[in-house]
């Protein structure tokens, strides 16, 4: 039995949604609000870290999310080596991440992390910029674990009307409308999505494009 607990607007959980339903799996979901409940003892027995997605296969906790895709690989359509997706543990920034939340929380788009964080999309922009031209989609011509990974970060920066950013590559903006109507994505996010979720990023105030774009240009 697979058990995936998540909740509906955590970009991580959206990763693992979508492999879930591209491989056809049955899941129990349990939906996590993240308002206090991921720190409840049996969860934190579950996932130490007290963060979504935890996937339990067969009684077996898998948690961070591109491990997890990597485990769905392996355990049901094996492409990767156990070495190599294990080694992805390694990888995972806790502290770092809360320090991020906290700086962003606080300051917003004057944050110390904002340039960083705005380089590193630049950076997966470019990358996926130049991988949709071999192909219609990130790893080539099927669709894959690259895409499943990427997606909700696309979604977001959509939603935080930061579109702007891939105006130079219109593949990407392509390969976002196929995505978008991809009925795992529809399924799993867009159509999960109640007016709760979707009402914060309706009336951004200040717009936060004006700002972001002249921290591009800076750079």
């Amino acid at each position: 039995m697979i058990e995936h607990y998540h909740n509906i607007n955590s970009v991580c959980a959206q990763k693992v949604r979508i492999a879930l339903a591209e491989k056809g799996l049955e899941v129990k979901e349990h939906l996590l609000t993240l308002r206090g409940d991921q720190h409840e003892p049996a969860y934190r027995k579950l996932n130490p870290n007290g963060v979504v997605p935890t996937l339990v296969h067969d009684g077996r906790p898998i948690i961070e999310s591109s491990l997890i895709l990597y485990y769905l690989d392996d355990a049901f359509f094996l492409k990767m080596p156990r070495e190599a997706w294990l080694a992805e543990v390694n990888k995972t920034p806790l502290k770092r991440r809360a320090e991020y939340k906290r700086s962003v929380i606080e300051h917003g788009l004057d944050s110390e992390f904002v340039s960083e964080a705005i380089a590193q999309h630049e950076k997966l922009l470019s990358w996926m910029g130049e991988s949709l031209q071999a192909g219609h989609y990130l790893a080539g011509n099927h669709f894959s674990n690259a895409d499943c990974a990427v997606i909700p970060y696309i979604l977001r920066l959509e939603l935080l009307k930061l579109s702007g950013m891939w105006e130079r590559y219109p593949a990407i903006g392509d390969w976002w409308v196929r995505m978008r109507e991809r009925p795992s994505v529809k399924a799993t996010i867009v159509d999960r999505m109640s007016e709760a979720d979707w009402a914060p990023f309706r009336h951004l105030a200040p717009d936060p494009w004006p700002k972001v774009q002249s921290i591009m240009k800076a750079a």
